[in-house]
């Protein structure tokens, strides 16, 4: 069309148009195969897109797996009971009371032979007796039996090495107390 020329009339609306472009879908161009509905069809009867169905759900058949045949033929698939999620429980662990008794022990059983073994043996069985009572009524959580055993034997052993140190110290002084300086083996240029 040339500038300033005038333009085509309108079609009148009740007129036939040569071609007609369908809104979605490639274009039908002769008859459906295998009979499949052409683009643009309602399915399901006349819906309109505002409306839905209302489902009927008490006419779904009910599911029953006993009904429904498992591979090879055998059984279906029965479920288990049910069993709510339970998260993992913790381990049990050692009880401190217990651990600070068993060093506490070591501790002592070092120190026994210089008379310092007294002192931390008796709080290792202190630690000990306190470390048992949490065990015990822990139901199984707290741990360390051995470890409250080991430091009750090694307080009493370190105990039992400094009194016999401090009594072999005490009568080695007491003797040496009760021998007078004449009779003593000094030699002759001591006064």
């Amino acid at each position: 069309m040339a500038y300033g020329s005038t333009p085509p009339p309108v079609p009148s609306p009740g007129a036939l148009q040569p071609f007609r472009v369908q809104p979605y879908g490639p274009p039908t161009y002769g008859a459906q195969t295998y009979g499949a509905q052409p683009y643009g069809a309602q399915p399901y009867g006349t819906q309109t897109y505002g409306t839905q169905p209302i489902p009927n759900y008490s006419a779904l058949p009910v599911w029953d797996p006993a009904r429904r045949p498992g591979p090879y033929g055998g059984p279906g698939w029965q479920p288990g009971p049910y069993v709510p999620f339970q998260p993992r429980a913790p381990r049990p662990r050692p009880a401190s009371a217990a651990v600070w008794a068993l060093v506490t022990g070591i501790v002592a059983v070092a120190l026994a032979p210089c008379l310092g073994g007294v002192v931390p043996g008796l709080i290792a069985l202190a630690l000990a007796r306190m470390a048992a009572a949490e065990v015990a009524v822990s139901d199984g959580w707290l741990t360390g039996a051995g470890m409250i055993k080991a430091a009750r034997v090694l307080s009493l052993v370190a105990i039992s090495i400094a009194v016999v140190v401090g009594t072999a110290l005490a009568v080695s002084w007491l003797v040496g107390l009760g021998v007078p300086a004449q009779d003593a083996h000094y030699p002759s240029n001591v006064d």
